[in-house]
């Protein structure tokens, strides 16, 4: 830490790429795409559920086929249940 530092104070251009080298920040999928090789294969499902109160996030829920959500079905399908009549009423609502 204090050689990217001193570094920094002396050599102002490559300052910022150094420390976003070193320490990445949370990439998102656009930047990052190393995040398909957990094997896009397994996912059977990609469920969006839109939050009602704050309309301008959308938060990805990715539901496994064949790991966790396989042993347990009954999660799985209440949580199904619960993303599809929030996507319903928001249809309906004409709030996406």
């Amino acid at each position: 830490m204090e050689t990217i530092l001193y570094k920094c104070y002396y050599d102002h251009e490559h300052c910022l790429e150094d420390i976003r080298r070193k320490w990445p920040i949370w990439k998102s999928i656009e930047t990052d795409r190393r995040w398909l090789n957990f094997g896009i294969g397994k996912f059977f499902n990609i469920i969006m559920r839109y939050s009602l109160k704050l309309a301008i996030f959308v938060q990805y829920f990715v539901v496994l086929g064949k790991s966790i959500f396989f042993h347990f079905r009954s999660i799985s399908n209440k949580l199904k249940k619960v993303v599809s009549i929030r996507v319903e009423m928001c249809i309906k609502s004409s709030i996406c």
